[in-house]
């Protein structure tokens, strides 16, 4: 019940489960929280605290392959967050609604999505938010085919992140340079945008990321003909 802790502390939460790829006690712990926060009284700022947090319980859901209800979630807790006009709170959000938007096949509205969070980044003069939201618009550009688009963004995130120090993120930027870089042929260069990325996530303990930054390897190694018995 001590809602003012649950506030503080629910962001720094939501990214340690989701660095270390602990999707399952990100799901049920954001869960119970929501269910316990809904079961009070609250005012506005209460009502945006549970947006947040089902809005990171729809996150978890949809990396475990709750994909629908995830998505759901994310869209509702970021109406509230818009009717409320919780600009923090919203940019925050967008880019894991944008992602879910794209994987359902709505790449225009994902881009939207992607580019308002870019916005009130850039507004705010926030570099981490600017850097996600540009992250996740390479990651469009790159499902479309617009592999141009996708390094732009990329590079874009990762020069960011390099001012703001941020590894977490600097892993997705790097991967998203190098399928880029596949994309095109240009396989060296992917190998090395890989490499990098995957020393991150694996000094971040990051399963999942370590799992992908594995397999994008052996594809870069594979279409090299670097391949042994």
């Amino acid at each position: 019940g001590d809602f003012q802790a649950l506030a503080a502390g629910q962001e720094s939460l939501a990214m340690f489960y989701y660095m270390r790829s602990w999707f399952a006690e990100g799901e049920t712990n954001f869960a119970l929280a929501g269910d316990q926060l809904a079961r009070s009284s609250v005012d506005a700022e209460g009502e945006i605290l549970l947006a947040r947090l089902r809005a990171w319980q729809g996150w978890f859901g949809y990396l475990r392959g709750h994909i629908a209800e995830g998505r759901q979630l994310l869209h509702t807790s970021v109406e509230v967050m818009r009717q409320r006009e919780a600009a923090s709170a919203l940019a925050g959000m967008l880019p894991y609604l944008a992602v879910a938007t794209s994987a359902a096949g709505d790449n225009i509205a994902a881009e939207q999505l992607a580019g308002e969070a870019q916005h009130i980044g850039r507004r705010a003069g926030n570099i981490d938010i600017q850097a996600v939201a540009a992250n996740v618009l390479s990651q469009i550009c790159y499902l479309q085919g617009d592999y141009d688009r996708a390094r732009h963004f990329g590079q874009e995130s990762l020069a960011l992140l390099r001012q703001s120090g941020n590894p977490w993120s600097m892993a997705f930027s790097l991967t998203n340079l190098g399928r880029a870089a596949f994309a095109e042929a240009d396989y060296e260069q992917a190998g090395v945008y890989y490499r990098e990325a995957l020393e991150i996530r694996q000094a971040l303990g990051d399963s999942r990321g370590n799992a992908l930054g594995l397999l994008y390897l052996g594809d870069t190694a594979e279409s090299k003909g670097e391949l042994t018995s």
